[in-house]
């Protein structure tokens, strides 16, 4: 029986082949045809003249599909923002953003007592310079760095120190 069986195993293993290979040749026959024929100047001024028809008739009817202008669409807000009165601020790029943020805030801009820090080296530069002289003339026989001292004692009591203005 094992005999058989490896027969009939055998048997069916090529008709299987035969078949594959015959589904093959069907695919490839199908697959090379023949070239196509060469067109006529008539044959293409018909083609070239029924195109245009074609395209008419393909053309989409709805305006809908079509998408916006990112331009326009852009500057209608900006309209829009102006005639509420709201005012817009554009920046682009790193500095230009960073520099918009600092000038602008919620309340519409930095107090100058928000930051006296920012203030103190000028503020104390122009009191050193009014003072100088002043100094000299009580203390004649000071250096000048005896003098920056005294300045600077008198400059952390003075009410001109923008330090001491939150006091």
């Amino acid at each position: 029986m094992d005999a058989e069986a490896k027969k009939l195993e055998e048997l069916q293993r090529k008709q299987e082949k035969k078949r594959l290979e015959e589904e093959e040749e069907a695919a490839a026959s199908k697959a090379s045809k023949a070239p196509a024929k060469k067109l006529t100047q008539f044959e293409i001024q018909q083609s070239l003249a029924a195109a245009p028809a074609s395209k008419a008739k393909s053309k989409p009817a709805k305006d809908a599909d079509i998408e916006k202008n990112i331009n326009h669409v852009i500057r209608e807000t900006d309209e829009q923002f102006m005639a509420a009165g709201i005012e817009k601020h554009v920046a682009s790029g790193v500095n230009e953003a960073t520099e918009l943020m600092r000038n602008l805030t919620a309340s519409g801009g930095d107090s100058p007592d928000a930051h006296p820090e920012r203030r103190r080296k000028a503020a104390f530069k122009s009191y050193e310079d009014r003072e100088i002289p002043r100094i000299r003339e009580e203390n004649p026989g000071l250096k000048l760095s005896q003098i920056k001292e005294i300045i600077f004692k008198n400059w952390q009591k003075s009410p001109e120190n923008p330090m001491n203005e939150g006091d």
